[in-house]
């Protein structure tokens, strides 16, 4: 899919004014884009690079307390130190002629995820119970796996944190932006916390005190436990998002103290979607584990995590196109096999009532009628290889497909028994290996090499016995009867 047009305006150039050292003069402000606890954020106009920018300004009064001047400052230092292509850009730093410090970033142009989230869920259909059925991709293409390959970005880029030894602290689908061109990126790490701080600079909170979205913060958070912290705390907020993507509501609901409560004591209930992947739920499970050590350690192991699934439901479509393909020649080669029996019948019977003294030209048509016969074997010999090569490359793909397995089950079968006929034993005890290799039960009676024997006799009433024949002393010699009783007679084994 094409990426929308972009909203920026095309790139131009100016000629630079004489003197931008003031912040004042260099920045042209355009408009508030957000407010916050701490401050604002506001678009201006970078007018030595001709560019906009976000502009995140402290509040004046906040500016005088030295620890969270300290700590604006150190969040503007460590998120400038983190690049990658999912956490926002800082490009400058600096104090307005009022005193209060500012840093400028990147403006972010898109929606939020929990946006995203939401048109998801409205386009699953709902049925008369008021359950929501499959989903379905929205009206822009956006679909339950781009949102799983977008958290799997978000937990890298979080991950790259949690290397650099910093936690976000507050991750919700609100702080993971999806941008006009596919983009994914963190935002809002005015509550990140180094693991290894400058004590000065690392605080508004302590010990009991709780910072962040309690309807998305790990068990240890919602305690305020500061010293429990670590990136395994963002990972169950990261599992929380996948939660809310997947359900299509963040795991803790009600008011702000049943949320808080619930978050400090129990893990949150997973409902019973069958349209939602198990896999999946099992990794959301894994990353809200309420024991920090049981989950996955960081966000980039998370990120591994999702794309593991992301893999191996790309495979799985593969390997299903690929079946798919396989069963539809499945369908043209059993026409083939009949037709080649029969031509292939028809021609040895006319081969075999030739006489030595018929002319050339009847014999000749025989012989042709035989020729072509053999080459309608050959074909459906070769189109059976290409179904049988085409199912293993589907379960090469995806080796789970158990559809895969039982086509190629019933084709080995369909071998060893074409063998058998033609008295290859060899070739037939080796498909018959292959069949047991992919059989799920269906062919249980072909492989046991069992049968059952049903005999009639005109008139009825005859007494039968059987003689098993045997090889003995190089020669073949028949065992001694065994009544098997009066006619008829019906599933003697």
């Amino acid at each position: 899919m094409a990426p929308p047009p972009s909203k920026a305006p095309p790139v131009s150039s100016k000629a630079l004014p004489a003197d931008l050292t003031d912040p004042g003069e260099r920045y042209q402000d355009l408009g508030l884009l957000g407010k916050g606890s701490n401050g604002e954020v506001r678009r201006t106009m970078d007018q030595k690079l001709n560019r906009v920018v976000a502009m995140k300004v402290l509040r004046a009064d906040l500016g005088r307390r030295p620890g969270l001047a300290k700590r604006f400052v150190a969040e503007a230092q460590v998120l400038a130190q983190l690049e990658h292509p999912s956490i926002v850009p800082i490009h400058d730093l600096g104090q307005l002629a009022d005193g209060r410090w500012f840093l400028t970033m990147k403006v972010v142009e898109g929606e939020t995820l929990r946006t995203r989230i939401a048109a998801l869920h409205d386009a699953r259909p709902r049925g008369e119970d008021g359950q929501r059925g499959p989903f379905e991709p929205v009206a822009d293409g956006w679909s339950l796996a781009r949102g799983i390959t977008m958290l799997a970005q978000a937990s890298a880029a979080i991950g790259l944190a949690h290397a650099r030894g910093v936690l976000h602290r507050d991750v919700k689908p609100d702080n993971i932006m999806v941008g006009d061109h596919g983009e994914v990126l963190v935002v809002d790490w005015g509550l990140s916390k180094l693991l290894h701080p400058d004590p000065e600079a690392d605080a508004p909170t302590g010990p009991g005190l709780v910072a962040g979205t309690p309807a998305y913060m790990s068990p240890e958070q919602a305690r305020g436990d500061e010293a429990a912290l670590g990136p395994a705390s963002d990972v169950w907020s990261l599992g929380a998002v996948l939660f809310a993507l997947i359900y299509g509501r963040s795991p803790r609901t009600g008011d702000l103290k049943t949320v808080l409560a619930a978050a400090k004591a129990w893990p949150p209930t997973f409902p019973e979607d069958p349209h939602i992947p198990p896999k999946l739920v099992k990794i959301c499970h894994d990353a809200m584990q309420m024991d920090p050590k049981k989950r996955p350690q960081d966000g980039g192991a998370l990120s591994a995590m999702l794309e593991r699934w992301i893999e191996g439901t790309e495979a799985q479509a593969e390997g299903q196109e690929l079946l798919a393909a396989a069963i539809a020649q499945k369908e043209e080669l059993s026409i083939q096999k009949r037709a080649a029996q029969t031509a292939l019948a028809r021609a040895r019977a006319s081969v075999h009532a030739l006489r030595a003294h018929q002319d050339l030209e009847a014999k000749q048509a025989a012989w042709s009628q035989e020729d072509e016969a053999i080459r309608m074997a050959e074909a459906a010999e070769a189109l059976e290889l290409q179904v049988t090569n085409q199912t293993r490359l589907a379960l090469a793909r995806c080796p789970d497909l158990a559809d895969a397995h039982a086509l190629l089950a019933t084709l080995y079968r369909g071998r060893a028994e074409d063998a058998e006929r033609l008295g290859d034993m060899r070739a037939a005890r080796e498909f018959r290996s292959l069949v047991a290799e992919h059989d799920n039960g269906q062919h249980e009676a072909f492989l046991a090499d069992t049968g059952e024997l049903n005999l009639s006799t005109t008139p009825e009433g005859s007494t039968v016995s059987a003689q098993a024949i045997v090889p003995r002393e190089r020669r073949l010699q028949l065992t001694e009867a065994v009544p098997l009783g009066t006619t008829p007679l019906h599933g003697l084994k």
